[in-house]
């Protein structure tokens, strides 16, 4: 029998409801699809979707043996999105341009929500700030994800008009998970996809041709299913679980998570309400298990840092059992307080806030640094005892660095200075022979103007700064950073698109401290220029060190490298003859750039070494390498390479 489907049609009108992004949504609805899980090359059998107005909705297919003149869509793609996953956001352009490109040649897209946190007016909000230009289902109790054993966001479905499932799997290969030496699994970013499965996939279909890959792992967040019952997934013997939301899951979600992920905050959905949290269960399990959240990646066996947001073995055990006993709620008295998050200024009234000019940040792409210059005008010094940072696009502020440009001259109204070492800029060719440093300086001209705009760029410490999650910095009584007299403050912004064009504007607010402090805060770096990182290196090892001119007290340490960077080591050399690892960074991330701040601030006696080694892979093991073929060399933008280990110490002042 012939049979051709109207689903261009007559589906997405009676299914949805029109959005006034031209978007549709469809209400809550049953499908009709086998209960085992279908694979590529099944047939795919026709199926009901049912509206709660009672329309039911039938997806049929073309016969094989079809013949005549009959009007058919050439191919289906379901894609699979949650509202909040990073993922699924930066996709959503990508495949409205994918739409747009096949609709020409009969290709249907459809958007599809299972996720139970996702109700129908949030996905209606979510199109308003993200529109598609195809059908959007919201698939209730995750039905038609269990039929096609899809589980995460970008996931996508490729059905042919003989509803034959011809492809499943990633949009492309621009992100995804890779796994370390040591065996854990973290993330990566292309510059640009290598594959785009999707995109040919639909060619080959198209083309009746076979499809050279027909199955790939996507990279998303794990849906978060409805289940059938409260008890589904709970044996009889669990019926009490021991582990509940209330009583041993919040508290951690308080203490390790809420600081971003809560309204207003910079992550991309709240982790307060058991209704929302039991639908990021599975993923919170996974990066938790993985340890991807919370971002923390200082090697345990080396140092104890004050901002340290790792979870113990316990605590991961813990999330573990609570998602496999079904993620209970528990009893509410077993509730702690919540938190009230304040927005705005934390630091208190401030008494100068610096604001830089508007950006707009793209939708999707790697944005080149950003550098805004801020004349301060100060007449006299000040000292900031405390600092915050603010973004009126906080999800796609990555992190800010500002440096202090001091006048060329002394100021007149510069008071009482701390002593500190002076930089010398010969320290940057360190790893060169002394006849080889004309060399270096003529291939580094093109980055001395940047050098010049405070801390030597960079290279020898930085001002202040502030990163996602992180964006205020309070000093301890009789502590405070220097802001010379006639001094220019540099920002340097990084943005990570999202997705979404956002317009952004970053502020600094100062509070100063009544006058000079007992002990100033410095930051420092030992860097260099001479970096000649050989095409398909996986482990080229780059070594500095600074040399304490005087004892001090080490607050913090972080290191710097770009997307080739792999591992950071900071060792002290004592002049006593012993060495100790201060920290330990097993696997690098650029898209994080944490500062460890010390428990307990050390001492670190004079004529101490401070050895900083970084090991960087140049090679295509590497997925984040824009391109392991070429000869890496220092400079600005992630595509070349940098190498700093930046420390913050405060000096002693008598000799």
């Amino acid at each position: 029998m012939n049979r051709s489907t109207n689903i261009t049609l007559c589906f997405i009108i009676a299914l949805a409801i029109a959005l006034t992004s031209g978007s549709c949504v469809g209400p809550k609805k049953t499908i009709q699809l086998p209960s085992v899980s279908l694979k590529v090359g099944d047939q795919v059998p026709e199926f009901t979707l049912d509206s709660i107005d009672g329309i039911g909705m039938s997806l049929h297919f073309l016969s094989p043996d079809s013949t005549g003149n009959i009007i058919t869509p050439s191919a289906y793609v379901f894609a699979w999105t949650g509202i909040g996953c990073p993922m699924a956001q930066v996709y959503s352009p990508r495949l409205n341009d994918l739409y747009n490109k096949f609709k020409s040649q009969g290709v249907e897209f459809f958007q599809i929500h299972s996720n139970i946190q996702d109700n129908l007016d949030e996905i209606k909000a979510e199109l308003k700030e993200r529109p598609v230009s195809f059908g959007v289902v919201q698939d209730l109790k995750g039905r038609l994800a269990r039929a096609f054993n899809v589980t995460r966001t970008t996931e996508v479905l490729v059905i042919d008009r003989f509803g034959k499932l011809r492809y499943k799997g990633a949009i492309d290969d621009q992100y995804g998970f890779k796994t370390n030496d040591n065996g854990t699994r973290s993330s990566y970013r292309k510059f640009k996809a290598e594959n785009n499965y999707l995109e040919n996939a639909l060619s080959a279909i198209l083309k009746a041709e076979p499809l050279a890959q027909t199955q790939t792992e996507a990279f998303g967040c794990a849906l978060g299913f409805e289940w059938e019952t409260d008890q589904q997934k709970l044996t009889e013997e669990d019926a009490n679980p021991k582990v509940t939301f209330h009583k041993d899951i919040q508290p951690l979600l308080q203490k390790h998570c809420q600081k971003c992920h809560r309204e207003n905050g910079i992550g991309p959905f709240p982790l307060v309400d058991y209704k929302d949290i039991k639908g990021w269960a599975d993923t919170i399990e996974e990066v938790v298990t993985d340890r991807l959240m919370p971002p923390w990646h200082a090697d345990p066996k080396f140092g104890h840092f004050r901002n340290d947001s790792s979870l113990t073995e316990n605590q991961i055990q813990l999330v573990q059992e609570w998602v496999k006993s079904g993620a209970p709620k528990g009893n509410n008295k077993d509730a702690p307080p919540p938190i009230k998050w304040e927005d705005g200024w934390t630091i208190g009234e401030p008494d100068i806030v610096y604001t830089t000019e508007s950006y707009k940040v793209p939708k999707e792409g790697r944005v080149p640094y950003r550098y805004v210059s801020v004349q301060t005008n100060f007449k006299e010094d000040k000292w900031v005892q405390a600092a915050q940072f603010i973004s009126t696009a906080p999800q796609v502020v990555h992190h800010v660095l500002t440096f202090v440009k001091p006048p060329y001259t002394p100021h007149p109204g510069a008071g009482k200075r701390f002593w500190r070492p002076r930089f010398n800029p010969i320290s940057l060719l360190q790893g060169a022979k002394r006849s080889e440093y004309g060399k270096w300086m003529r291939r580094n001209r093109k980055n001395a103007k940047h050098m010049f705009v405070g801390n030597a760029g960079g290279l020898d410490g930085y001002f202040l700064g502030a990163m996602a999650g992180d964006s205020s910095q309070v000093y301890p009584e009789g502590q405070a950073k220097l802001l010379p007299a006639g001094g220019t403050l540099w920002f340097q912004i990084h943005y990570t698109p999202n997705g979404k064009e956002h317009e952004s504007i970053t502020q600094l607010a100062l509070k100063f401290a009544d006058g000079p402090p007992e002990e100033a805060v410095e930051s420092h770096g030992t860097s260099t220029v001479v970096i000649e990182i050989p095409p398909n290196e996986p482990a080229h090892k780059i070594e500095t060190e600074f040399k304490f001119p005087r004892n001090a007290k080490m607050l913090a340490l972080g290191p710097h490298m770009h997307l080739r960077g792999k591992e950071f080591t900071f060792v002290a050399e004592y002049p006593n003859g012993e060495k100790e690892t201060l920290l330990h960074v097993p696997n690098y991330d650029f898209d994080w750039q944490i500062g460890y701040i010390f428990k307990e601030p050390k001492d670190i006696p004079k004529g101490t070494k401070l050895k900083a080694t970084a090991i960087f892979d140049n090679s295509k093991n590497n997925p984040n390498n824009p391109d392991p073929g070429q000869t890496v060399y220092f400079g600005l933008q992630s595509d070349d390479e940098m190498m700093i280990g930046y420390f913050e110490v405060i000096w002693e002042q008598t000799i």
